[in-house]
């Protein structure tokens, strides 16, 4: 698949008015559609970079940024923007494609385990934020529905229906979103950013446990003298990187 540029419209919400070197986000953001058009892939990931630096999040920011580190030939930072725009948009193709185009034979060990997909079939469908907002707005239907059927008896049925769907949406919703908070979003999870041996000690002395290829996902566990201790997602092998050579997730 070719690796196409986003589409231009994109809401950043209050952080577009961030200042960014004199540009606020939005502005940036444009820029560097329009010197990714151009062919210009690194100065179109300086100017994503610079959207990200003034606090903006979103899907559609990290896979423009994956897709011009990718055209750059930085295989590393690309992978570390697709796997932070399926963060937030776990059930988007374009991210799916293009992360699986660039990871290349790297294994995708954060594709969710095959029982999480039946057991929990939100969690790969939905954000962690969106899915809380579904469970916060089913709790309080729950409640309304019990309100409800207490000051209006008449409606005591339909209350009863919405009781229960309420209930069935806060549950799917709210074990959905305690799995991606304790699996996916509160692990301290990083990128590998080039190819990078991973030692038993925190030194370039230590011997050599394994190598790991640009894009591999780990999760930091400790940090000692410019040295990040890791255990690589999937597998949990640990070991010791540099700590330029990983960025957070």
């Amino acid at each position: 698949r070719s690796l196409a540029v986003a589409a231009a419209a994109l809401v950043l919400g209050v952080a577009a008015v961030a200042p960014a070197g004199g540009e606020n986000a939005k502005t940036l953001f444009f820029r560097g559609n329009a010197l990714y058009g151009e062919e210009r892939f690194a100065e179109a990931a300086a100017a994503y970079e610079a959207v990200r630096a003034a606090g903006v999040e979103s899907a559609a920011l990290y896979f423009n940024l994956g897709n011009a580190y990718a055209r750059s030939g930085e295989r590393g930072r690309a992978l570390v923007n697709y796997e932070r725009a399926r963060r937030l948009a776990p059930a988007d193709p374009d991210v799916a494609a293009n992360l699986s185009y660039v990871r290349g034979e790297l294994p995708d060990d954060g594709a969710l385990p095959l029982w999480v997909r039946l057991t929990l079939p939100l969690a790969g469908r939905f954000a962690t934020g969106t899915l809380l907002l579904l469970a916060s707005a089913a709790w309080w239907m729950l409640f309304a529905a019990l309100v409800v059927a207490r000051l209006l008896p008449a409606t005591a049925r339909a209350a009863r229906w919405a009781f229960a769907a309420a209930v069935a949406v806060y549950v799917l919703a709210g074990s959905a979103a305690a799995y991606r908070l304790v699996r996916i979003e509160w692990p301290a999870w990083a990128g590998v950013l080039r190819e990078a041996a991973v030692r038993f000690e925190p030194s370039e002395s230590g011997t050599t446990h394994y190598t790991a290829p640009p894009g591999t996902v780990v999760e930091v566990l400790a940090e000692r003298n410019g040295w990040k201790q890791v255990a690589r997602r999937g597998d949990r092998l640990r070991g010791w990187v540099p700590l330029d050579a990983i960025e957070r997730l």
